[in-house]
């Protein structure tokens, strides 16, 4: 399902199950919602099998009380082309992650993953098992990642790298990250060529 330029679009009580692409895709889209559905089996290769993708200048939406299962990524942010705007001021909020799946090439696939372009992010009071690289991967300038719980990821349980064109600033507060394979909370600068700096971080009550 992928509508462009459209205003209020609501998904409820859906299903998206053997894709080949993503579940859902909002496009320009603003003032939308994704709630209470259910995508599974989304793994093709290394730029699809997304669940939830916000694309483009897609602004003010929510994603929530979702579940998702084998998919190599449950949420992203895209930018489709090279001047279609960003994603801003986006929730995803109260969903259930389960097993994200690895691409056909046998790369990792990030549970919750954003892209560099997009801020204003705010990923809470999720829960993710199993994920085949991190648990939330977290690339672009801004937003915070608050009150989620994550198991069982191969690498990070929560990765931050900023890889945007501006400056960074996040929050990540009140998560919990059991038995990661890497570090539980990694937070670096950018290292794909962004000379972007990190200029507000905050960190506070964790438990890894």
């Amino acid at each position: 399902f992928q509508p462009f330029y459209c205003n209020n679009v609501v998904v409820n009580k859906c299903r998206f199950e053997n894709l080949t692409h993503h579940g859902v895709q909002l496009v320009s889209c603003i003032n939308s919602k994704v709630t209470e559905s259910y995508f599974e089996n989304s793994s093709l290769d290394a730029t699809q099998g997304y669940g939830l993708s916000f694309a483009n200048c897609t602004q003010d939406c929510i994603g929530s009380d979702n579940s998702f299962n084998y998919l190599r990524h449950s949420l992203s942010t895209n930018n489709l082309s090279a001047h279609a705007g960003v994603p801003r001021r986006i929730i995803f909020t109260g969903n259930t992650v389960t097993n994200s799946a690895t691409s056909v090439a046998g790369g990792g696939g990030d549970a919750i993953d954003t892209h560099g372009a997009a801020e204003d992010i705010h990923i809470t009071n999720n829960t993710c098992y199993g994920s085949t690289s991190s648990g939330i991967n977290f690339e672009c300038r801004s937003g915070s990642i608050i009150g989620n719980q994550i198991f069982d990821s191969v690498v990070a349980g929560i990765s931050y790298h900023n890889e945007s064109d501006s400056s960074g600033r996040l929050i990540i507060a009140n998560n919990r990250v059991v038995r990661s394979g890497d570090k539980g909370i990694s937070c670096v600068q950018g290292f794909r060529g962004t000379s972007a700096t990190i200029i507000s971080l905050s960190i506070s009550g964790n438990t890894v």
